[in-house]
């Protein structure tokens, strides 16, 4: 099942795979790239979705770090769910904080595959303003005959990447 759900731009002040010019001109970059030009602001790609947040779902808490919702959670009733293409976005790691432990210790959120980075930026590039997407889901039921529940969940590739699409 595939689902349509917000797509936003932000900028940020680490490595990013998007830069934009001073003249408003976007290009891409490797992530590796440590190349930063005084006219460009790196973004990160963010997908996000005002549905209600439900078990398993990733989303900002109300402290503002990232969380993946376990049963009975309460403090995400107003936020977002989120997916994106900050590779170095964490559950629960405060940025400014927190010493980070190493990419074998946290947990990343689910990411935007390069792929689909680049087409936004081939889109964008032709003056396609992106700010819709598809995302597929999986859906189903869980629990016993008396306590069945549907649920629908992020379908992830093996690199913790989503299945996404443009509208």
């Amino acid at each position: 099942m595939w689902k349509e759900l917000d797509l936003r731009m932000i900028p940020t002040f680490g490595k990013s795979r998007i830069s934009i010019d001073s003249f408003g001109k976007m290009f891409g970059q490797s992530i590796d790239s440590n190349i930063q030009f005084n006219d460009c602001v790196n973004q990160h790609l963010y997908v996000t979705s005002d549905e209600k947040i439900n078990e398993g779902d990733y989303a900002v808490g109300l402290d503002k770090l990232v969380y993946q919702l376990k049963k009975d959670q309460f403090y995400f009733k107003s936020d977002k769910k989120i997916i994106s293409s900050d590779e170095k976005l964490v559950l629960g790691w405060n940025y400014k904080n927190d010493i980070p432990h190493g990419d074998s210790y946290n947990e990343f959120i689910p990411q935007i595959p390069e792929t689909f980075v680049e087409t936004f930026i081939e889109e964008n590039q032709k003056g396609n303003l992106v700010t819709k997407v598809l995302v597929e889901y999986a859906e189903g039921f869980n629990g016993e005959r008396e306590n069945t529940e549907f649920f629908e969940k992020l379908t992830l590739n093996s690199n913790n990447e989503i299945n996404i699409k443009l509208k």
